[in-house]
This record gives C-alpha cells, sequence and structure tokens, in this order.
C-alpha cells in the first residue's frame, strides 16, 4: 500500500479510508475497467442489424481492449488465483455475469441468423461459446506470447477459421 500511496501521491492513511487493502483496491479497479469492457463490448454486439456484422465488430473489439488492457490482464489472470476468490461470488462472481451476458447476447445473434439462413443449423449456445473462445485467443497477447500482433490479420483469420464453416453463403 505505501508504493501505491507513493504512485497516486496520496498518504497511506487516505487510500486506507477507501480501501481496506491491496485486494480491494485491486477488485475495484478490475471492475471498473470490467464495466467499460462490458459497455464497449455491448456496443459492439449492437452494432448492426445483421447477425454476422455484429459477432465480426465484437471480435475486433475484443482484440483492440486486449491490446488496450494487455497490462493489467496479466495482472487480473496472474493474480487472480493468489487471492483464492469464491468463484461464485465477490469479484469474480461480477466479472462471470458481465462474461455470461456476452455469451447470452452471441446465443441470441445466431440463433436469430441460423432462423433467417445466414448460419449453418447447429446448436447456438454451442457456437457462442465457440466463437467466443476462439475470440479469447487475443489473451496470449497478454500473456506476452505474440510480441508482434498484425490486430487486422489476426481478426480476419479467427473470423474466417469460424465463419468459413458457419455461415451458408
Amino acid at each position: 500500500m505505501q508504493d501505491i500511496a507513493e504512485e497516486s501521491e496520496f498518504a497511506v492513511g487516505t487510500i486506507y479510508r477507501f480501501f481496506k487493502g491491496k485486494k480491494e483496491l485491486f477488485e475495484e479497479l478490475i471492475l471498473s475497467i470490467w464495466h467499460e469492457v462490458e459497455k464497449r463490448l455491448g456496443a459492439s454486439l449492437r452494432e448492426s442489424d445483421h447477425e454476422l456484422e455484429c459477432l465480426r465488430a465484437y471480435n475486433r473489439e475484443s482484440a483492440v481492449i486486449t491490446l488496450e488492457y494487455k497490462n493489467l490482464a496479466q495482472i487480473y489472470y496472474g493474480h487472480m488465483l493468489r487471492y483464492n476468490w469464491d468463484m461464485l461470488a465477490g469479484l469474480d462472481g461480477e466479472v462471470r455475469n458481465i462474461m455470461s451476458g456476452f455469451i447470452d447476447r452471441l446465443e441470441e445473434l445466431f440463433r436469430s441468423g441460423i432462423q433467417k439462413g445466414i448460419f449453418v443449423d447447429l446448436d447456438p449456445r454451442i457456437l457462442a461459446l465457440g466463437y467466443d473462445t476462439i475470440v479469447g485467443s487475443y489473451m496470449t497477447i497478454a500473456y506476452g506470447k505474440e510480441e508482434s500482433v498484425d490486430l487486422d490479420a489476426w481478426v480476419q483469420t479467427i473470423d474466417r477459421m469460424f465463419f468459413d464453416r458457419v455461415l451458408l453463403s
């Protein structure tokens, strides 16, 4: 907390008036970012009246967000288990609710696209989970596994990997 106080130019006592400790401060920071992510990804899923364009916008925005918050993503995933959080409560519970909302919206888009004849008639929930998992490959950037990233190539490759087999036309 001393390092945080020095960096933020607040007295340690002032920080303790707002947060009980590092864990609570960390949770607040992560939640504020996740609420921003929720807003941005949610907007991408409403970007168009065409299901495929919404899904592609979700893919692109996920990539942009991952690059933007690369360092925070490393901290979040690297230290989450250190705090031994209950997977269904607290910070992780709220983050899971946000993520679950994205899966639900992706499922709706696939279901609607199947009904309109845009996508192959497969289980829309599995399509949603599969697409989100492939889009999640951007996390390798946050882990530092990919030094140089051609964002456009990455987004196009993910879309082609998935939609070349899922689109009807």
